[in-house]
Formats: C-alpha cells, structure tokens, sequence
C-alpha cells in the first residue's frame, strides 16, 4: 500500500503513422520513478 502523501506524476509522449488499414507507433512515458516504451501495430478490418 501506499504511504499517506505520495504524488506519483506522469509525463506520455507518442507518435503514430496510418497507412490505409496498418497503424504503427511508439510511445514513452516517463512516471516519477520508472520509464515505459511501448511499440504497436495495428490491422483495421
């Protein structure tokens, strides 16, 4: 559990690209003690 007070902040940044049915991109976000790097493709039917 979380001590009483904690402020956890979080900063998202991303791209994506379409292309007729693709979609493909990339994300960071940087939280106030971890990063995260998200890649994905995505297929519209």
């Amino acid at each position: 559990m979380w001590s009483e007070g904690s402020d956890q902040k979080a900063y998202h940044l991303g791209a994506r690209y379409k292309l007729d049915t693709f979609s493909f991109g990339t994300e960071y976000t940087k939280y106030s003690d971890s990063d995260a790097i998200s890649l994905f493709a995505r297929y519209s039917f």
